[in-house]
């Protein structure tokens, strides 16, 4: 996990949420415990976690405020020691998943986001990064390998129906993972299975710790995976799938201790393949829920213990650093201030929201609806299609609680006839129900 330190905005950034864990050993766990954000000066030493932690790149969107990293500073020495990582995200920002796969250490620069995007798309092209989105359909055969109908170079079904093994992404990300680490170009060496892959690992690792005695062979095996290229899956909604059907025997083989070459190494043979498994070390998941939707919200129990949890929450000092002033004049006449009008509007919702044991903080309005809002008719439509109706479906339709959460007495805009009237693009009608909403919960308060 990094946390990076902007002199400009004092935001600490949260990206390359698995970066650490490539290089973290128990020497280093005490100083992260014990780290400040340094005074950037020295150059990266590769073995000291603290200037480590001096020469971070800095990037573009922002995701936790300078006041979350006292709290997230002590979640740091758990996340470290897993190679899986899940951001509890209900802000709908989608950027992060792209920052978090950025692989190298430079000196402090702010990058901005094109270059970021550039990077990503290049690890990804090249295989190291897998991006995929979790759903109730999603199973095993997709994830790791089943059965499936032969088909011929257009996709069309061969004239006698056959069936053919399939790998899926995940058993294909780990044997470029595996294959790149014993530096096997697998897409010259198509005929290499992960059996072979296994083998010649093992052969190697003997190889390695042949002449040095039994109680060395851990540190060097551990140092012998620690420079091999990295490589990343991206599981977008993971608690929208089924985690059983899915992962099957992964979910254990995913864990830090019992990856190939750790401690515990675990290997099971595939059902249909019947080829030797293990999930190599240089592979880092990151994966993204969103909490706001409670039918889903209850991860299952077997995968939360094996991921570090980051919760991602709203950052209106974000919006406004990053979107509203710094994009101040390409804004039509008035949408600055509304904006910052619609800024103190959600900030009370949410502390109402937040109060609310009906809804509860994980239901929060985040600080991506606005993100995109330049033009009058942007944010009246972000307001009346996304924001209200959105507070519709949190409270089931009942406007007499929708009307105390936005205001303190009863008022023209909300009612059991009309519900949520909209604003006819009518950019003075917002400006006024945001005032309203502003003006009548300082009043409450």
């Amino acid at each position: 996990m990094k946390y990076f330190k902007n002199k400009k905005t004092g935001y600490i950034r949260l990206y390359r949420v698995y970066e650490i864990p490539f290089e973290i050993n128990e020497e280093h766990y005490k100083l992260i415990s014990t780290y400040q954000p340094p005074v950037i000066k020295d150059e990266y030493t590769k073995n000291n976690i603290t200037s480590k932690l001096n020469n971070l790149n800095l990037y573009e969107n922002p995701i936790l405020s300078e006041n979350d990293y006292v709290r997230l500073k002590e979640k740091i020495i758990g996340i470290a020691r897993k190679h899986n990582v899940l951001t509890d995200n209900n802000t709908s920002y989608t950027e992060v998943k792209k920052n978090m796969t950025e692989e190298k250490i430079v000196k402090t620069e702010e990058i901005p986001q094109a270059k970021i995007n550039k990077k990503y798309d290049e690890l990804r092209n090249d295989g190291r990064i897998e991006f995929i989105t979790f759903h109730p359909s999603y199973s095993y055969e997709e994830f790791i390998e089943g059965i499936t109908i032969d088909v011929d170079s257009s996709g069309t079904p061969t004239k006698e129906l056959k069936y053919k093994l399939k790998q899926g992404i995940f058993k294909l990300l780990a044997k470029r993972a595996l294959a790149d680490a014993l530096n096997i170009d697998v897409k010259s060496d198509q005929q290499s299975s992960y059996n072979d892959l296994i083998v010649k690992y093992h052969n190697k690792i003997k190889e390695l710790t042949s002449d040095l005695p039994r109680e060395k062979h851990a540190e060097t095996i551990e140092k012998w995976w620690k420079d091999k290229p990295k490589y990343c899956l991206i599981i977008d909604e993971i608690n929208r799938g089924d985690i059983s059907k899915i992962f099957g025997e992964l979910i254990t083989l995913i864990e830090a201790d019992k990856r190939i070459g750790m401690e515990n190494e675990i290997l099971v043979k595939l059902p249909y393949s019947g080829d030797t498994f293990g999930v190599p070390p240089n592979i880092y998941i990151v994966a993204t829920m969103n909490t706001a939707d409670k039918s889903i919200a209850l991860i299952d129990i077997a995968l939360r213990r094996r991921f570090g949890f980051i919760e991602m929450g709203p950052d209106f000092d974000v919006l406004k650093t990053d979107h509203i002033n710094k994009n101040k004049e390409l804004f039509e006449e008035g949408v600055y201030d509304g904006l910052n009008k619609s800024v103190d509007a959600l900030r009370q919702i949410n502390e109402k929201i937040c109060k609310d044991p009906s809804v509860g903080r994980d239901k929060q309005i985040g600080h991506s609806f606005l993100f995109k809002v330049k033009t009058q008719s942007d944010l009246i439509m972000v307001w009346q299609n996304e924001i209200l109706p959105l507070l519709e479906e949190y409270y089931y339709g009942k406007y007499d609680k929708i009307n105390s959460l936005l205001f303190k007495d009863g008022n023209k805009w909300i009612n059991e006839i009309d519900g949520i009237r909209g604003f006819s693009e009518n950019f003075g009608k917002l400006i006024k129900f945001l005032n309203d909403i502003v003006t009548n919960n300082e009043q409450s308060n």
